[in-house]
């Protein structure tokens, strides 16, 4: 009977060790394997940041390009503006009331025009017109600077 004993207790040691070696290897195996999907996970997501990143900083020179262009039309558009109604005051001035002993030039020469006109509402709408169009322009420069802000 110790004979049974002593071979079942063997038996069982046996088997609990057996068992515990294929449960180790078992679970060694798949933890290489979901470690190694996992990596291959991270570096999935690693590469779609980084294709997300390399968008965003795309759009974002883009954005940036677009802003330059914006400002640098609206300095041109200012700067021609700022000719134009000086253009228009010193023919304002030289209509209206020219220096005494100076030659009389009142055919100072008009944007765009074949001469100068002798009608005051007219002259008043050109100014008029000139400046909305120099308050749309101030407007938009503003709005872009207050975008950039």
């Amino acid at each position: 009977m110790r004979l049974g004993i002593a071979l079942a207790v063997a038996l069982i040691a046996a088997g609990f060790l057996g068992y515990r070696h294929a449960h180790k290897t078992g679970y060694e195996a798949g933890s290489a394997a979901v470690r190694a999907e996992w990596g291959a996970d991270r570096v999935r997501a690693s590469d779609a940041a980084s294709e997300a990143l390399r968008a965003a900083n795309a759009a974002y020179m883009a954005d940036i390009a677009r802003r330059d262009e914006v400002e640098r039309e609206l300095d041109a558009k200012l700067d021609a503006a700022t000719r134009r109604g000086a253009d228009l005051a010193r023919r304002l001035r030289t209509q209206a009331c020219p220096l005494p002993g100076a030659a009389h030039d009142t055919a100072a020469p008009v944007d765009g025009a074949a001469g100068v006109t002798d009608d005051a509402g007219a002259v008043d709408a050109a100014l008029a017109d000139h400046l909305a169009a120099c308050e749309r322009d101030a407007t938009r420069f503003a709005e872009l600077q207050d975008w950039v802000r």
